[in-house]
């Protein structure tokens, strides 16, 4: 499988050696090999992580994507030599969260208001979460729930295998269908 549960990693490095892990393949074989051949680690990994986001896309949100999760992969390596493995899991957390936003916004000015921190916007920005549709917010609940089950339960028989069977264990089949009928049922009323 391309994708070996990421969201179960306790740190960013982890999180991308299972993240598609064919693209990682290739990036690191065409970028990564080559470039610490001549430069730094450090280096290196932003040559990777900018030949990734521009095979995303060459917008500057991509851009910006690239050099911030070459800086948490950098960061994380430190913290890790010094044995902060609990500060690297909570940096992870930081960093897919963030990294998200960004990848997701190619409206430059957009982008930098809403990495911009600012404390009248959080009133804003519950608003928001008020006012969303209920679709909007039961798929926000289930990712949430999904990948808090593959996170804090990653020690458990069926996640820990890392092959994403527990979501193929007949009562989460169940739970799936039925949350699909009931939100196609609910999108056509």
């Amino acid at each position: 499988m391309n994708f070996k549960q990421p969201f179960s990693s306790d740190h960013i490095i982890d999180y991308w050696k299972n993240w598609h892990r064919s693209l990682s393949t290739v990036l690191k074989t065409l970028f990564y090999s080559p470039a610490r051949k001549s430069y730094p680690t450090s280096l290196a990994l932003f040559i990777v992580f900018i030949s990734s986001a521009m095979w995303h896309g060459v917008t500057v949100n991509f851009l910006i994507w690239g050099i911030f999760h070459a800086s948490m992969f950098i960061i994380t390596i430190k913290l890790l030599s010094k044995e902060y493995k609990i500060l690297s899991t909570f940096l992870m957390i930081f960093t897919i969260i963030i990294g998200r936003v960004i990848f997701a916004d190619s409206e430059t000015d957009r982008l930098i208001m809403k990495l911009t921190p600012s404390f009248e916007a959080m009133g804003t920005n519950i608003s928001f979460f008020i006012n969303s549709s209920k679709h909007s917010l039961v798929s926000l609940v289930l990712a949430l729930f999904f990948v808090g089950i593959e996170f804090f339960l990653r020690k458990r028989k069926h996640v820990r295998e890392r092959t994403y069977k527990f979501l193929r264990l007949p009562v989460a089949q169940l739970v799936l269908a039925s949350l699909f009928v009931l939100l196609a049922i609910d999108s056509m009323g």
